[in-house]
């Protein structure tokens, strides 16, 4: 049987509350309130966007002593809902718990109206809360405003809701062979455990929400992580008022980034399969041991859709549904799993009639003594789903003939008894997955026992994150069972490891105690290899342990650390353009400490961008001179596409991580999505799961000038050093349409653990987009390579090419070591075959037929760089043909574009940015006239195929 582990992070406030509270009983839900304001001026309820609803509203700060009430029955537990001076209703307070979104849910009944309830979700420093009344078809909403965190108690009229009735509820297919074994499965380890209809069960859910869904959350509905536990809190009243002995368990919750299709019917076959970004959901729901799966998206064709359970052997390949957001705090949540538990409509619908899974799973009606008409939350409410016409008003129940409201029984013993379905049912459900209960619950303190906020408690080898909050309490949730060391740190004291095992279905008890660090002084000199007399001004110097400090040396080659961290071991870097990084570990006391005098060796910097041309039957070498620079990519160079959050914020993020080193210069990007006037550019570190260190923001601009459907660059204002590698990335409000390449190619092919994206840097870990789409971003940087971190990895680091970094000075530092000339070789990479050549180019004469390597050295007064090699084709006897010899004009183009060649144009193909072939054209003929009519604005590619080959040219057509 599962074992319901409950966890209560309490406060010391809170504990001495709770202990007084029987003694004071006078407990009120709003402590202080504005003035009430009609529906005639809502404009403080701007982010509301069912105003229309709206009677009354006014504003209100909630009672701190509610909001962090923890439920004991030794305490009256009475509440006051004073939700407007004339309205004031008590209550009792019967359920608290924190759930692991971290939310905090206090439920009560309000005495003198039959199962009228408030549920109260609060998430950070923002809460949400519905009370309902059915008897008087009354309903309250306190909301909070995302901007300001006001928050708003509003008195709203039920008929004018925004409702959306279910769509058909799915069968389910025939089970295959898997599903039938899982049957077996689950049947087996029911009957071992011999439980009944009455032993109590808890259903685990997973419950995932698309980006649109959150933005809508976060902006409109007062929270997503409160709307997620107030749907998850409705299903348990809802459990509770009918009397089927089980609970519903939130194992976890998060953003999934796919996008809803238009059809939840075929969002909900996307779930199930786990088709593109929603493959992760089924990760996540082994991960964390979810029964049920439940997708909260934004749309408009239903309220909401699930499988309809129809075997009493159970389907878990089928436990899904989708529930639309904006009415995800009411009931239909309940209503779309109790569809997963075989809970079906009334029987007398004319649209999805009932029974479900048994013959008396079906909704009920009922009319109540105060001549009020009521259903169930399995029966849709509209009187135009029923041949009478008559709108009934929905309650928290499945229908059970045992349960009345207003004196009436709510189902039929034969007609309408969904509680005796979840009861039926419930351990079969349970038994999907197995439970991961596991916790650890620990407290961070300094030696002398006081709390410590803030404090990062990391698992080790893995991104799992979190922070002691204000009385020093931590907890993880559902950690699998095995050992694990948690690492704690808090900036100015010391690190701690602990090992610990972690159990199933059990709490594991952790106390960090940490020492503070002595605060010291560092200094040092450094010198060049150039002249080791004077001091080297403006090196870089890096001290990169627990905590990371950065300065540069002054006119003397000085430097000094005045507040340090002593008793810590810290890895030295310094670094100057022209010279080689150098890296040592020191082991700083817990006093002031001078470093042992550092010398940079010369850069001898490596030739760029070495290339081969034919040039009247002879072969031309050329290259670039070397400026220490590379540009750091994936992509291939050609937009296929583009990726960006629907409805995104500043906070997303999408970008590529680098695993080297390096002193970055420039970022350039390409945006062919959402015509953006701005971006936000975001430089980050690497953390050591080799993820993007979110937590450590290196460089950040907002407000960015981009250019559209071409390449944009960014010069920072001052180079930046990125110690352990770096990540770069884009943000913007809307959409951000960062292009994508086709993800396949024999150099740049895409490589897991490369390109990330980030719905909300603020609040989760990067991830992956191999979980996503599998595509390289258009997006570099031009950097100092200062050498790779080892991650496995192809090097990222490559020759700079004109357009990606059109502007920035690529060699704008005065480097010491003296280039004297270039070495040439071919084949033989011992001996050149011209020495200290002077000019950037060679010209090879007299080569016979086969494939030739030229390697190119950088000759220095100091040494000689590496050799950068190339590999060209066979010699061919003909005249140069090149890309320069066809032109392509004009270009920008929006009629016609014409296109010439030095030689016979066989044929031409016109390609979108999808890679669609659009049109192709024999021509036999060294020009032709491309006619534009039918083409719409946009990026296009051309291949031009002639007898020496086909080239690749990249036009603009402007309407």
């Amino acid at each position: 049987m599962k074992k319901l582990v409950l966890i209560l992070t309490v406060s010391l406030s809170a504990i001495l509350f709770s202990e007084g509270f029987a003694s004071n009983p006078e407990l009120f839900l709003i402590s202080e309130r504005g003035i009430e304001k009609s529906k005639a001026d809502i404009s403080d309820l701007w982010f509301f966007d069912n105003s229309e609803s709206v009677i009354r509203y006014s504003e209100v700060s909630l009672s701190n002593e509610v909001v962090s009430y923890n439920y004991s029955n030794k305490d009256s537990n009475l509440l006051h809902l004073n939700l407007f001076e004339d309205i004031t209703y008590e209550a009792k307070i019967d359920y608290t718990s924190t759930y692991v979104n971290g939310s905090k849910v206090v439920r009560a009944r309000i005495n003198n109206y039959e199962w009228a309830s408030m549920i109260l979700s609060t998430t950070e420093n923002r809460s949400l809360a519905v009370v309902n009344i059915p008897s008087k078809d009354l309903h309250y909403k306190i909301i909070s405003c995302p901007e300001t965190n006001k928050h708003y108690i509003l008195e709203l009229n039920i008929s004018k809701l925004d409702y959306i009735e279910g769509d058909d509820d799915v069968l389910p297919p025939a089970p295959d062979e898997k599903a039938i074994q899982e049957q077996i499965r689950i049947q087996n380890e029911i009957s071992a455990k011999n439980l009944g209809p009455l032993d109590h069960a808890t259903v685990d859910v997973l419950i995932v929400y698309t980006t649109a869904a959150k933005s809508w959350g976060n902006s409109s509905g007062g929270g997503v992580d409160n709307i997620v536990s107030l749907a998850v809190a409705q299903s348990n009243l809802s459990y509770d008022n009918s009397e089927t002995f089980m609970a519903m368990r939130l194992v976890h919750a998060t953003e999934t980034y796919y996008v809803e299709s238009g059809s939840s019917s075929n969002d909900l076959s996307n779930l199930t399969n786990g088709t593109g970004a929603l493959g992760m959901v089924h990760e996540w729901r082994n991960e964390f041991g979810a029964d049920l799966v439940a997708m909260f998206s934004d749309v408009s064709d239903t309220g909401g859709i699930a499988w309809l359970l129809t075997s009493t052997n159970g389907r878990p390949d089928m436990a899904f549904s989708i529930t639309r957001v904006r009415q995800a705090t009411g009931l239909t949540h309940a209503h779309e799993t109790g569809h997963n538990m075989g809970c079906h409509h009334h029987k007398a619908q004319n649209f999805q009639a009932g029974p479900g899974l048994f013959n008396y799973s079906a909704g009920w009606r009922w009319t109540g003594t105060n001549n009020a008409y009521y259903c169930d939350l399995m029966t849709y409410s509209s009187g135009s789903y029923f041949q009478d016409g008559v709108t009934h008003t929905n309650v928290a129940y499945f229908s059970n003939p045992y349960v009345s409201h207003q004196n009436v029984p709510t189902g039929d013993v034969s007609d309408g008894d969904n509680a005796r379905t979840l009861r039926e049912i419930k351990h079969v459900i349970s038994a999907y997955r197995a439970a991961i209960v596991n916790s650890v619950e620990g407290i961070v303190t300094d030696i002398d026992d006081n709390p410590l906020a803030g404090a990062q408690i990391r698992v080790a080898g893995t991104s799992i994150i979190t922070y002691s909050g204000a009385d020093g309490t931590f907890v993880f949730s559902a950690l699998t069972a095995g050992e694990r060391t948690l690492i704690a740190s808090l900036e100015g004291y010391t690190t701690q490891h602990q090992l610990i095992n972690v159990y199933d279905n059990e709490t594991t008890n952790v106390v960090f105690k940490l020492s503070v660090l002595s605060v010291v002084e560092v200094s040092g000199i450094v010198y060049g290899a150039d002249d080791e007399e004077t001091g080297l001004e403006g090196a870089i110097v890096a001290l990169v342990g627990d905590s990371y400090f950065e300065t540069k040396t002054n006119e003397l080659g000085e430097y000094l650390f005045d507040e340090v961290f002593g008793e810590s071991l810290y890895s030295l870097h310094v670094y100057k353009p022209g010279y080689e990084l150098f890296i040592d570990n020191i082991s700083i006391p817990s006093g002031d400490y001078l470093v042992d005098d550092v010398v940079l060796d010369y850069a001898l910097y490596d030739v760029d961008n070495v290339t081969s041309k034919l040039q009247s039957g002879n072969t031309l070498i050329s290259w670039d001179e070397p400026t220490g620079k590379k540009v750091f990519r994936y992509d291939n160079g050609t937009p296929v596409s583009n990726i960006g959050f629907f409805g995104g914020t500043l906070k997303g993020v999408l970008g590529a991580a680098h695993f080297s080193r390096g002193y970055v210069d420039a970022i350039s990007w390409m945006l062919t999505g959402a015509n953006h006037s701005t971006v936000s550019v975001w430089i980050m570190g690497i953390n050591d799961m080799n993820l993007p260190d979110r937590t450590n923001i290196i460089y950040h601009a907002e407000n960015v000038p981009n250019t559209h459907m071409q390449w944009t660059v960014h010069e920072l204002s001052e180079p930046v050093y990125a110690a352990n590698g770096f990540f770069i990335g884009l943000s913007a409000a809307g959409s951000l349409g960062l292009a994508v390449d086709g993800g396949i190619d024999d150099l740049y092919g895409f490589q897991d653990g490369t390109q990330f994206y980030n719905s909300d840097y603020t609040q989760y870990d990067f991830r992956d987009m191999n979980t996503w789409v599998p595509r390289n971003f258009l997006i570099r940087a031009l950097a100092f390579d200062l050498g790779s971190l080892n991650s496995g990895k192809s090097i990222s680091a490559a020759s700079i090419e004109e357009e990606e970094f059109k502007g920035v000075s690529l060699k704008s530092y005065e480097y010491p070591a003296v280039l004297t000339g270039y070495n040439v070789y071919l084949t033989d990479m011992t001996t050149p075959v011209a020495s200290n050549v002077a000019n950037t180019e060679y010209l090879f004469t007299g080569l016979g037929s086969g494939v030739y390597t030229v390697g190119i050295q950088a000759v220095y007064e100091q040494g000689l760089s590496d050799i950068v090699m190339l590999t060209f084709p066979p010699y061919t006897p003909v005249e140069d043909i090149v890309t320069s010899d066809i032109k392509l004009y004009p270009n920008p183009a929006k009629d016609i574009i014409n296109i010439t060649a030095a030689t016979i144009i066989k044929e031409i193909e016109v390609y979108n940015l999808l890679g669609t072939l659009i049109e192709r054209e024999k021509v036999e003929s060294n020009e032709v006239q491309l006619n534009l009519n039918n083409y719409k604005s946009g990026f296009y590619f051309i291949n031009v195929i002639t007898e020496y080959g086909k080239t690749t040219h990249k036009i603009v057509v402007t309407k």
